[in-house]
């Protein structure tokens, strides 16, 4: 489960970073998921996406599946 707070100020489930580069290189299979209201968090606390569908675009760009 993604953290739900920020990095230096970029949330965590948007961050292709955290989730992806770091995380990623893993060698187990694993599933990303958000936590409750977290991606709708990335338009209303964050202020980081125009609307919900973009929200959604980032977390799933972020490595959230």
């Amino acid at each position: 489960m993604v953290n739900s707070g920020s990095v230096n100020g970029i949330p965590a489930t948007s961050s292709h970073y955290l989730l992806t580069d770091v995380c990623g290189p893993a060698r187990f299979h694993r599933v990303v998921i958000s936590d409750w209201n977290d991606v709708a968090k990335l338009l209303n606390n964050y202020h980081v996406a125009s609307d919900y569908e973009h929200a959604i675009a980032l977390a799933v760009n972020a490595g959230v599946t």
